[in-house]
């Protein structure tokens, strides 16, 4: 894409989805829009470089994501112990819904969101196994939303993340989910699971029929 940067698929796998905020100096968001808008445009990398063209369309006070250095991360990561989430040695409690992610490795994170911190802080943009929003209240998961404008996980993401969690902090019976699909929907965990599961029972039946009936 000029700058001697061009979009490869092993570009994407190194440095995941928003590989293009990911190599970005200023870590920008909103690459995707950008590079849309430039592709669109029939600009020639040779004739105006991506990242220049860029410097021409953002606004000096466009806020720069803040991707946290690894050595930094034991400051939102948590652990979990007797069922309990701890961060830095404290019962996780939050007063509102605050950024959280499930990283590839299975590790948790969570941080008050703010103009510089986003799901991407903790993952450099690369894939998650999920991001969202999660409230605690002294150790327990109080509330858990698919909230996230990066990742835009879906039901069955949720679903997927709850069921890691309850193998990993198996106290949380009467924690809210949050579902937003267009509109918000909220459900107790159990009532999400068995909702989700039915739909999931229902489209298996669905699928199958069809493959029987060709």
């Amino acid at each position: 894409m000029g700058n001697q940067v061009k979009y490869n698929a092993k570009l994407n796998r190194q440095y995941g989805e928003y590989w293009l905020e990911t190599i970005d100096p200023c870590h920008r968001p909103y690459m995707e829009t950008y590079k849309k808008f430039w592709l669109e445009n029939g600009i020639s990398p040779k004739e105006q470089p991506f990242f220049l063209w860029l410097e021409d369309k953002i606004q000096p006070n466009v806020p720069q994501i803040q991707y946290i250095p690894n050595q930094e991360k034991n400051l939102y990561e948590m652990h979990i112990y007797n069922g309990n989430f701890y961060q830095k040695g404290q019962l996780a409690h939050t007063h509102n819904l605050s950024c959280f992610v499930i990283d590839e490795q299975g590790r948790y994170y969570l941080g008050m969101p703010n103009k510089f911190l986003r799901h991407t802080s903790f993952s450099y943009g690369r894939p998650v196994i999920f991001a969202g929003e999660a409230q605690f209240n002294n150790g327990q998961l109080a509330q858990l939303a698919n909230f996230s404008g990066h990742y835009c996980p879906t039901a069955k993401d949720t679903y997927r993340a709850i069921q890691k969690i309850k193998k990993d902090a198996y106290k949380f019976d009467n924690a809210q989910i949050s579902i937003f699909d267009g509109t918000i929907h909220n459900y107790n965990i159990k009532e999400f699971e068995k909702i989700f599961e039915k739909r999931e029972l229902n489209l298996e039946i669905l699928k199958s029929f069809k493959q029987n009936y060709k």
